[in-house]
């Protein structure tokens, strides 16, 4: 993984970010998201291995990812949906103003 990404999510770690590992579905994902950013919290996106096969391949995260910022309020994207290395990665933050 690109140093940048990992130095990212360690800061973002650092900060409290909610981990989100497992599949959710588009709605449970929206809400655990918005929960966090309401909260004042980052979040980052990154499913596991065998839940990375319920995406089948980077464009389909990438689909469903862009669909759930859709639905999304006061946030700003940190990590852009896509895969860095082997693994699907998508972080966001609260927006500060």
């Amino acid at each position: 993984m690109d140093p940048d990404i990992s130095d990212t999510i360690t800061a973002l770690q650092q900060q409290g970010a909610v981990l989100i590992r497992g599949y959710r579905s588009q709605l449970e994902l929206t809400q655990a998201l918005q929960a966090a950013i309401d909260a004042g919290k980052p979040a980052i996106v990154q499913p596991t291995t065998k839940s990375m096969r319920l995406f089948f391949n980077t464009s389909g995260f990438k689909m469903m990812m862009q669909e759930v910022l859709e639905g999304l309020t006061d946030y700003q994207l940190v990590i852009p949906p896509n895969c860095y290395g082997t693994r699907l990665l998508m972080a966001i933050a609260p927006r500060i103003e």
